[in-house]
């Protein structure tokens, strides 16, 4: 799905073209680089851009909610790449929040927040685990000594 590929792409142009039309991002946008990885389905491969700056980034990813209202781009998707760093973490808080008493019923959206199964407009959902206050000790009164 997405851009489509063709041995002797101008893989610049249609990224310009997905940006300018698609997103309806003004001509200030720089490309710093692009490279089309190989394809691991029967689509064509991903297409990796670079932005010169972030706020170019910010502007196209703001912009893209307009690429399905177009034909054209209607099988064009764009998100934010996430570092090695930041999926292992993710990947190593999903196995924590599993673990948990009650993780099961809660899951990790997209954007990182936690949310509780069911409520998908929630914003943020309480954390999984029932806590005492600080300084109580379960038992009703705390002991002096």
């Amino acid at each position: 799905m997405g851009l489509s590929y063709d041995e002797d792409e101008n893989l610049a142009a249609k990224i310009k073209e997905v940006i300018e039309e698609g997103c309806a991002c003004d001509d200030g946008v720089t490309l710093v680089a692009l490279e089309r990885l190989r394809a691991r389905g029967p689509g064509p491969g991903v297409v990796k851009v670079a932005f010169a700056s972030a706020k170019e980034k910010v502007a196209v990813l703001r912009g893209k909610t307009n690429l399905k209202s177009q034909d054209k781009f209607k099988k064009v998707f764009i998100r934010s790449a996430k570092s090695h760093t930041e999926r292992v973490m993710e990947e190593n808080f999903k196995v924590l929040l599993h673990d948990l008493p009650n993780g099961s019923d809660y899951f990790v959206s997209g954007n990182g927040r936690v949310l509780r199964r069911g409520d998908r407009g929630a914003e943020r959902a309480p954390p999984p685990l029932a806590y005492a206050p600080a300084g109580s000790r379960g038992g009703g009164q705390a002991r002096r000594r």
